[in-house]
């Protein structure tokens, strides 16, 4: 049964499925922060992405912390694969929905987690916003998120978020 309240003087309804899916987002979200800031594995992993053979160098096993990142990923792409099925019903559009995450990530820069929120906060603001200024059109909600992403990439390469690398030889 959908959740009702009554915020900003209108009524709300919020579909309980997507409730479920935002509050396991947000749970999972949190636990992987912690995981990457304060365990041996998640410092191993970071420390692989950031130089795989300095990694190698100073006795971290590679291949086996590259393993653990591909099991992470598949674990995680299963989860959102049954809350979305869960969520939405399932249609020949649903890769499409994978085109909808990459300009909040790039908006946010590679390397931050937190950007990588904030960017899909800004893409999904956008994104109502352009259904307000078009509406009856999918086109500009579909192509803003896009436009944005490359307004903001002309001015920061990295992302808002992204830092910037600079290789000394």
């Amino acid at each position: 049964a959908p959740i009702r309240f009554e915020m900003f003087d209108s009524n709300v309804i919020v579909r309980t499925e997507l409730l479920i899916a935002f509050l396991l987002a947000l749970i999972s979200f949190v636990a992987f922060v912690a995981f990457f800031q304060f365990t041996s594995v998640g410092l191993a992993m970071r420390a692989t992405a950031e130089n795989q053979k300095l990694a190698h160098s100073v006795g971290l096993r590679v291949r086996v912390i590259l393993g653990v990142a591909w099991a992470i990923a598949a674990l995680l792409a299963t989860v959102a694969g049954v809350l979305q099925g869960g969520a939405t019903s399932l249609s020949l559009n649903m890769p499409l929905l994978a085109l909808r995450a990459f300009p909040a990530v790039l908006l946010g820069g590679l390397e931050s987690v937190p950007g990588a929120l904030i960017g899909g906060l800004i893409i999904g603001l956008v994104q109502e916003y352009a259904n307000l200024l078009f509406p009856g059109t999918q086109a500009g909600t579909e192509l803003a998120p896009y436009l944005l992403l490359m307004v903001v990439l002309v001015i920061r390469p990295d992302g808002l978020f992204g830092q910037k690398r600079i290789e000394r030889i």
